[in-house]
């Protein structure tokens, strides 16, 4: 498998058909045929559930039910682990990312880097989101420099679009949270990364799920532990592990 589309889903009936769509369409304009979506659901929406199941005679898409609804943390670092692409790419549904880009990701990854991010802050890049928004963006940003050093030169380290290649280290983590790339910076220390800057929009439907009252909290504790593996992590000389080995939670099962 060349290429795995990551992307979490609660709820999203409005948006992921269309994302499918366009998924499928950035593909064939990059003349990659061995490919695969990775939808990780879960939903509660009987709506949403329809229209991913729908999606079962379609052998490029792949629909894994998280049965426990453990959030989008676990539910993405389980979708890595049970990829078969060599790049795999990390997308919300809610096509605030659009999948537009994923091409540039996938032209990022074909070079020597591990990680490509998709970066809001990098000169060229913007985001169309409300103000409080935009200053609980760039608070996060900072707040996670300060507490994890490999943060520290990119733009953009709460990003959720981003691709990575061939053996990083994942692990999934034993405790709740929403970034991905953070966790995946903190195991890996001294990755090489590449940033792109992009256009973050607004939701054309839907609402968003992440502006809850205790956000601050969670995303502290989410911090704290990273920082935790971080620290860990960077005294051995490389953050990667054998193809195969990498840990799975069996919190998962097909639809």
């Amino acid at each position: 498998m060349e290429v795995s589309i990551i992307t979490g889903c609660y709820n999203e009936g409005k948006n992921i058909e269309n994302f499918v769509k366009c998924v499928t369409n950035e593909m064939e304009k990059e003349k990659i045929e061995n490919f695969e979506i990775m939808i990780m659901d879960e939903s509660t929406d009987p709506d949403t559930i329809e229209i991913l199941n729908s999606f079962s005679e379609n052998k490029k898409i792949r629909v894994i039910r998280n049965i426990k609804r453990s959030g989008l943390l676990i539910s993405e670092m389980e979708g890595i682990s049970l990829a078969s692409g060599n790049m795999k790419i990390i997308i919300d549904c809610d096509m605030q990312h659009n999948p537009k880009y994923i091409g540039k990701i996938i032209d990022g990854l074909k070079s020597d880097v591990d990680c490509v991010i998709m970066s809001r802050f990098k000169e060229g890049g913007r985001q169309e989101m409300r103000f409080y928004r935009y200053i609980l963006s760039i608070t996060a940003g900072a707040i996670s420099k300060i507490y994890i050093p490999s943060l520290r030169d990119i733009s953009d380290p709460t990003s959720g679009f981003f691709g990575i290649k061939g053996k990083v280290r994942t692990e999934i983590p034993d405790f709740k949270g929403t970034k991905s790339l953070m966790l995946i910076l903190a195991l890996n220390p001294d990755l090489k990364v590449m940033e792109i800057p992009y256009h973050f929009q607004t939701r054309q439907s839907g609402k968003s799920k992440i502006m809850t009252p205790d956000i601050f909290y969670s995303f502290m504790k989410e911090v704290s532990n990273f920082r935790k593996i971080y620290f860990k992590n960077k005294s051995s000389k490389s953050g990667i592990i054998p193809k195969g080995l990498e840990n799975t939670s069996g919190k998962y099962q097909k639809l």
